[in-house]
């Protein structure tokens, strides 16, 4: 998915959210738009929404755990720029 299609994407998820609030499905594939563009807190709020609903849901589980990966990821990465600042390396 390029951004500019994503965007449209999340439009059309939320609409039918609005609609079918309790569909695990349009949650992880909401998911996977916001993490393609960049909006890795809403898209783990969304993938664990989808758990929430299903959690024998197998593509919302992978969605799941790679959106895990990159949090602790970037929390490993904010650590180590604070030690940089810090003088230490």
């Amino acid at each position: 998915m390029h951004g500019c299609r994503c965007a449209g994407s999340l439009q059309a998820y939320d609409q039918s959210l609005s609609t079918a609030p309790k569909c695990a499905a349009v949650h992880c594939n909401k998911a996977a738009a916001l993490a393609k563009l960049e909006r890795h807190e809403e898209a783990i709020a969304a993938a664990k929404q989808a758990l929430s609903l299903n959690k024998n849901y197998s593509k919302v589980r992978f969605v799941d755990e790679n959106l895990a990966c990159w949090q602790t990821c970037m929390k490993v990465y904010a650590w180590r720029v604070k030690i940089n600042r810090c003088g230490f390396t």
